[in-house]
């Protein structure tokens, strides 16, 4: 009886414990191992060494295709790449000819009219320059002759009037002491004596006008005079200097007039030399050697391409295709904009051509856009390692690249499924511990096939549940 009970419990004990096994969630036991994080992308391979070619034609706005060589095909530089119609370019020459033909005799007119404009103003500035000249001539003369000499003559007059008055007193006062000493004064010396007294009052009063007048002269008209004379003087001198200025300003301005007029028609004639000149070469050459491609390349993709045919338009200035010419090829990409923080420059990487995918070609990251497409992602170039492989890539082709963006071989990772979230920023794991699940949070990392590398919170030893616990 003793012996059933006891085999009945442990029966149910083994049966509570395979139970409680049973309900456990799976773990994971952290532990170090290699971690390395690979970025798959898909580009274009890009020749580093492209040409574009042009319609570089000034003179034209459209030209008509006459023929073009096949897509594909090698040139050497300065072959034809593409010939050009020449119908539409005779009918404008034929008018532009004209046109130069009568540029050029209106410019012969101008310039003899130009000449003679000049050689009239010259003659007007020489009138005037000598006209100043002789102003400030008359000037100097008035001063350092004429307005002296006025002075000198109003005091010589006025001395000579004095020394005249004092004459005739002395010859009077002669007269009347001869006459005195005769007892007897005849009548005829007697009439000497009147006209000699009247002669001497006349004297005294005209000595005392030319006393007045002289002064008179000397200080108020004399140099009112010289005043209104050194006012004239500078009026007229400013007018004349004005004249001249403006006679000079009016020279060079027709002289630039004409510097103009003459670049005009320089560079009219070199516009028709030039147009004569495109006229003869109308076609497109090559301006390096390598393989003639139409349409043009856009990191590594090939846009725009065409097949040209006789009597198409080129428009001046369009694209009409690219030489390839021999260099490194390299492979561009967008980055995901999630990877430019790990991704850089010199990072090994795998080529694999869509064209040969059992072909890998090691490379190396050569560089990232510094800002983002407009498409979105960031600009990657790769660059293989051997350039000479490279040329076995066809530009415009597509490729797969592995970029690998880390590399650890003593990584703390977990299986992803260990991460939890609930706000998918904050990261923590569940601890298998002694007292049951332990919640801890997690700095998380990079993620590769189904493993992530766990940056900071666990340690080598730690038990994770892969579940969360019921």
């Amino acid at each position: 009886m003793i012996v059933r009970v006891l085999v009945a419990a442990l029966a149910a004990i083994c049966w509570a414990s395979s139970n409680s096994a049973a309900d456990d969630p799976p773990t994971y036991t952290v532990k170090q191992e290699e971690f390395i994080k690979y970025v798959s992308l898909t580009g274009n391979v890009e020749a580093t060494q492209i040409v574009e070619l042009r319609a570089d034609f000034k003179h034209f706005t459209t030209l008509k295709v006459d023929r073009v060589i096949p897509d594909g095909t090698h040139v050497s530089v300065g072959d034809v790449v593409m010939w050009l119609d020449t119908k539409d370019f005779q009918r404008q020459y034929d008018l532009k000819r004209l046109d130069m033909e009568a540029a050029r005799l209106t410019h012969e007119i101008a310039e003899l009219e130009y000449r003679r404009e000049m050689e009239a103003q010259q003659l007007e500035l020489a009138q005037l320059r000598d006209r100043l000249e002789h102003l400030e001539a008359d000037r100097r003369y008035y001063l350092d002759v004429e307005f002296p000499r006025q002075i000198e003559s109003t005091q010589k007059s006025q001395e000579w009037q004095a020394a005249y008055l004092e004459d005739q007193r002395e010859e009077l006062r002669q007269l009347e002491q001869m006459y005195l000493e005769d007892e007897l004064v005849e009548e005829s010396e007697e009439l000497v004596l009147r006209r000699t007294r009247r002669s001497v009052e006349q004297s005294e009063f005209y000595y005392e006008q030319s006393r007045e007048s002289t002064r008179r002269q000397l200080e108020d008209i004399l140099p009112r005079e010289f005043k209104q004379r050194e006012v004239t003087f500078v009026l007229e001198k400013a007018r004349l200097e004005n004249q001249i200025r403006v006679g000079e300003s009016s020279q060079k301005r027709r002289q630039l007039q004409w510097q103009k007029t003459e670049m005009e028609f320089a560079n009219t004639v070199r516009d028709f030399e030039e147009f004569a000149e495109e006229g003869n070469r109308l076609h497109v050459t090559a301006p390096a050697s390598g393989t003639f491609v139409y349409g043009e390349f856009d990191r590594g993709a090939l846009t725009g391409a065409r097949k040209w045919r006789p009597r198409d338009t080129v428009n001046v200035d369009q694209i009409i295709g690219s030489i390839v010419t021999v260099g490194p090829r390299r492979i561009r990409a967008d980055l995901p904009e999630d990877m430019s923080r790990v991704a850089r420059p010199g990072q090994p990487a795998v080529t694999i051509p869509k064209a040969n995918s059992t072909t890998h070609l090691p490379g190396t990251v050569q560089e990232i856009g510094a800002f983002p497409l407009p498409s979105g992602g960031f600009d990657c170039a790769v660059a293989l390692v051997d350039p000479d492989l490279s040329l076995l890539l066809a530009p415009g082709s597509k490729c797969d690249v592995k970029i690998r963006v880390l590399e650890n071989p003593q990584a703390i990772t977990v299986p992803s499924k260990a991460i939890f979230s609930d706000d998918g920023f904050n990261s923590y794991v569940y601890l298998k511990t002694d007292r049951g699940p332990e919640r801890r949070s997690v700095r998380t990392g990079l993620s590769e096939n189904e493993k992530t590398l766990v940056e900071n919170g666990l340690h080598v030893g730690d038990v994770v549940l892969l579940e969360k616990p019921k």
